[in-house]
């Protein structure tokens, strides 16, 4: 352990009901297999006295322990003492893992308890929890603050949104340059007829760029092992790229060319097209000039099918099997300038996830939309991914945009919305793109119009994702099979919640039960549907919510269950041992367990003798 002041060695007894734990972190966003782990901790005497303490930090995978270290210290009066805990390193390729601190006076007594998570990964596709800059105007001067806070949250790979100069001319010529949809909008027909929320376009206009502070968020992003991701459109380019060349664009039925609102035109990417080649020269510079570690390929969701014109010919073409090309080319020519560069392509509403799920994309991700737009939706997304692409870990980009035009009053129904939808999309096995900046979540397509979450919110987002992180190995393990469908709520009722309805389909007014399973672990998520009246992911939770506790549970395992162990991002992250006892049934042995309260999203681990 290295101490960040001398001991002290002069001691003077107080009731230290202001010494407390402040603040509990890893060092990085994730860790490589043999690399030492850092833990950073901050201790605050804010007392009057000096103070005796005793700091103690456990490492936990599950419940088992993987290392305890405890050391004995003095804080001198108003003293915030800055401690990093380095641990021995782990060559394990994928391991999520706890630590807890405890912070006692001399006689044993527990003044402040914390806890944080790692994870070892040896790349961080294996767990892909993805966020957003798009701030890089010139006067910002908290980058160091903002990447910070999203290392704190465990965010290892960031998209660096609309950075570029215009969709198809990436790398801007000057130090300070405007934002390309912004510079558009400032005229205003184009303002006039454009459908986008009214806020956005404002946030477009005023939208200043400076490659200064481009430069300094990715050198920041790099410095906490975070991958840093260049939004790149495949096909869009502004209408004066267009008049150079007509025959690139992709044209309606009835000649127009395709376009997002008269702003950014749709090119074809047909490897026969000079478009291919231009916009995959600019990717490579995009590499080159800011060493990013890879493009987030974007489409539009449309269109699936269109006219190109190439040698004045009329021809139709998919774009489902161009896309596929050009992920495959995009892959190949950027692996000749980086070894290790990632590939990220947006299914948009999961379209076309049956051709491209197995191609050179190095995560399978879906910008969510309607008709998404239920709990139950954004599990059957989830689902269809895996059954195309096993080996590959999802991330849904599923906006929060009740957050736009909420009060005051109806903020913690968002913050509880938000909460429920997390927690779907994790226990059924994906991640959910949201976070950016500093503590914002996305609203909508246009990241710029982020929302800033409440610090009391953050707090308490900030257990979730601990959560998901700590218990990694148990919800994004390539085995797990989620087999609720066919053990739940149905004719083969193997999982049964005494007392409370429930289904293994999201239904209102139920608890929402997610069983999945693998070798040695069946895991069980509950997740609190009981008050709401719809199964809307994106509505305002303003119903009562209320914890329910001692939930009876009874469970037909054929195989011989060693352990019960419950845990929540509701109610501290350590697991909690269960007692069980067993039954008899009709299909065998079965076990009977209480769940000993449910607010949000509870996760029963059982696991078996082998």
């Amino acid at each position: 352990m290295t101490v960040g002041r001398s001991m002290v060695t002069r001691f003077t007894t107080c009731k230290y009901k202001t010494v407390e734990i402040a603040d509990i972190t890893p060092s990085k966003s994730f860790f490589k297999p043999g690399e030492s782990i850092y833990i950073e901790i901050e201790l605050v005497n804010s007392s009057a006295k000096m103070a005796y303490v005793i700091l103690g930090i456990s490492v936990l995978w599950l419940d088992k322990q993987m290392h305890l270290e405890e050391c004995n210290m003095y804080l001198m009066p108003g003293e915030h003492k800055k401690l990093l805990f380095d641990f021995p390193p782990k060559r394990k390729k994928f391991l999520g893992c706890g630590v807890d601190a405890i912070l006692k006076d001399q006689n044993g007594i527990i003044l402040d308890t914390k806890s944080t998570a790692f994870d070892i990964l040896e790349d961080w596709t294996l767990a892909p929890r993805y966020g957003f800059l798009c701030d890089f105007n010139k006067s910002e001067t908290d980058t160091e603050e903002r990447i910070k806070s999203l290392k704190n949250l465990h965010i290892n790979c960031i998209q660096f949104y609309d950075w570029m100069y215009r969709h198809h001319d990436l790398i801007p010529s000057s130090e300070e340059y405007i934002d390309a949809l912004g510079e558009k909008l400032s005229d205003c027909t184009l303002r006039q007829k454009n459908s986008w929320n009214p806020r956005n376009i404002e946030i477009m206009c005023g939208r200043k760029l400076s490659i200064n502070t481009l430069r300094r968020k990715i050198k920041e992003v790099k410095r906490y092992g975070m991958g840093a991701i260049a939004y790149g459109a495949v096909y869009g380019a502004e209408e004066e790229f267009v008049k150079e060349h007509p025959n690139w664009a992709l044209y309606t039925n009835n000649g127009r060319v395709f376009s997002l609102e008269d702003l950014i035109f749709i090119m074809n990417i047909s490897r026969e097209c000079g478009w291919h080649g231009h916009i995959l020269k600019e990717f490579v510079k995009a590499i080159k000039e800011f060493d990013f570690d890879g493009i987030h390929l974007d489409q539009y969701g449309f269109p699936r099918i269109a006219y190109s014109h190439l040698g004045n010919k009329k021809q139709l073409v998919n774009m489902s099997k161009l896309f596929y090309e050009f992920i495959t080319d995009c892959k190949k020519i950027l692996l000749r300038i980086k070894s290790n560069v990632k590939i990220i392509f947006n299914a948009v509403n999961g379209w076309p996830l049956d051709t491209l799920a197995n191609s050179d994309q190095d995560a399978v991700y879906i910008e969510v939309w309607p008709p998404h737009d239920t709990y139950q939706s954004l599990k059957e997304l989830i689902s269809r991914a895996r059954i195309f692409a096993p080996d590959k870990q999802i991330i849904l980009a599923a906006y929060m945009s009740i957050f736009n035009d909420v009060n005051n009053t109806q903020l913690s129904a968002a913050e509880r919305a938000t909460l429920l939808t997390f927690s779907s999309i994790h226990a059924n096995g994906a991640f959910h793109l949201l976070l950016g900046e500093k503590n914002c979540v996305i609203t909508d397509g246009y990241y710029p119009a982020y929302i800033r979450l409440r610090s009391d919110f953050v707090k308490v987002f900030q257990c979730y994702w601990d959560f998901i992180v700590r218990y990694e190995n148990l919800l994004f393990d390539y085995r797990l099979k989620d087999v609720s469908l066919y053990v739940s709520g149905g004719i083969d009722d193997e999982i049964k919640i005494i007392d409370y309805p429930y289904s293994s389909i999201a239904k209102p007014n139920t608890i929402w039960v997610i069983y999945r399973e693998m070798p040695r672990y069946k895991v069980l998520s509950l997740i609190n549907f009981l008050s709401i009246l719809n199964t809307q992911w994106n509505t305002l939770r303003v119903e009562k919510v209320e914890s329910i506790c001692n939930i009876k549970v009874e469970a037909i395992i054929q195989e011989k269950v060693k352990k019960i162990l419950f845990t929540s991002p509701d109610f501290g992250p350590k697991p909690k041992s269960l007692d069980f006892q067993l039954f008899k049934g009709k299909k065998g042995e079965g076990i009977k367990f209480e769940v000993p309260i449910l607010n949000c999203w509870d996760m029963i681990i059982f696991e078996l003798d082998q």
